[in-house]
């Protein structure tokens, strides 16, 4: 198993900066179309179909008296063959066009985030342009509307034990987490990550949630002292994440504050929830009744809260409504890309080993040791040895 954002986080994980002791925190439906007449249906189509037979007829006889009969009749491309007269093999009905992917740019993604599959080769969605200092700009490619560029880091990150690395290329494909919030491949900005993460702001309280992503992930090496510290860093250029599928962008103060929330109703009503249970109707209804019963919030407010979370923790923010607040500079974000990776189809991959971030022996792992993994040098993902 691979470390895919800090909601997995062991509550041991995570320390208070001000002591450096570990604190117990928990961590469309479619409009139906109206009938029409099936009389006018089968008219249009005995028409059409004497059309198309006489289009074929002719154009056949003009070839055959021009070319030759020895030359047969030449075959028509797909893109303006007509439908065949009676007398010939029907040629297959083509299948109707996938519906257009809702706009990535709007603030809440549209598609169900329980949805996730293996990415594939597709048209190119994004015009992608390289700033030379780390960062691109990226502009939705769309016919029917005008998008406003917004910048990115060059380079997402996905830390992970070398144990799940080696599965990882054995099996040729990246696996998005199910055990999350928010159902996806977790990934960081270096910058933000060594900005942000090691200063993270809690309720109140500081916490450095930079070593806890360290120290979670070398829980999933196998066998071994716990001392041993092997990690391995995956270097994803962002615009094969863009041209390939969604990202969408969480905070981690975002996280812990409706955690804490839920915690606090817990203890007052001896009732548990959680973030990822509350996607569904159901228990969104049970707590609704037990928060209004007992007095916890008015209906307003309540209100407000589970809409918040909808839009922070379930579905994410898009990129353009990360950008237009900022997040980047303000907050510990964790990007999440809704698709599988499998590796074939991302040859720009690359990968680092990393090792003697001493954080067991130090209390937790310096900014420069931070800083130096993604100044390494990375292999490329064709040239990694797992072992």
């Amino acid at each position: 198993m691979s470390l895919n954002g800090l909601s997995s986080l062991n509550a041991s994980y995570i320390t208070n900066i001000s002591n450096k002791t570990p604190e117990n925190i928990q961590v469309s439906n479619p409009g139906t179309q109206e009938k029409k007449d099936g009389n006018n249906k089968l008219k249009k189509a005995i028409i059409g179909l004497g059309i198309a037979g006489a289009a074929i007829a002719l154009g056949a006889g003009v070839y055959y008296f021009s070319k030759g009969k020895n030359k047969g009749v030449p075959k028509i491309s797909p893109a303006s063959k007509p439908v065949p007269a009676p007398a010939q093999t029907p040629a297959a009905t083509p299948k109707a066009a996938s519906k257009p992917v809702s706009n990535p740019d709007s603030l809440i993604s549209q598609a169900p985030s329980s949805v996730c599959a293996s990415v594939s080769n597709v048209s190119k969605r994004f015009d992608v342009e390289k700033l030379g200092n780390g960062r691109i700009k990226a502009t939705k490619i769309s016919e029917n509307a005008q998008h406003t560029p917004v910048e990115l880091p060059e380079y997402l990150y996905h830390f992970t034990s070398q144990d799940s690395m080696d599965k990882i290329i054995s099996s040729g494909t990246l696996k998005v987490s199910k055990n999350e919030q928010l159902k996806g491949l977790y990934l960081l900005d270096s910058k933000n990550f060594l900005s942000h993460y090691g200063n993270t702001n809690i309720n109140g309280q500081n916490k450095d949630l930079l070593t806890a992503i360290f120290r979670q992930a070398n829980q999933n090496n196998q066998g071994g002292l716990f001392l041993d510290q092997r990690l391995a860093v995956i270097k994803i250029p962002t615009e094969d994440l863009l041209q390939n599928g969604k990202l969408r962008i969480r905070t981690q103060e975002d996280f812990f504050s409706f955690t804490s929330i839920l915690k606090d109703i817990e203890n007052k009503t001896g009732k548990k929830f959680s973030l990822r249970g509350l996607q569904k109707d159901i228990k969104r209804e049970e707590l609704e009744k037990l928060v209004l019963s007992n007095g916890l919030m008015e209906k307003s407010e309540f209100d407000k809260f589970m809409r918040d979370m909808k839009i922070k923790i379930h579905h994410g923010y898009s990129l353009s409504g990360a950008a237009s607040r900022n997040l980047e500079n303000t907050h510990s974000i964790e990007y999440i890309f809704n698709h599988d990776i499998k590796l074939s189809d991302f040859p720009n991959i690359e990968i680092r080993k990393i090792k003697g971030l001493d954080y067991y022996t130090e209390g937790q792992v310096s900014p420069d040791k931070a800083k130096a993994i993604f100044e390494g040098t990375f292999t490329p993902l064709l040239q990694y040895k797992t072992k």
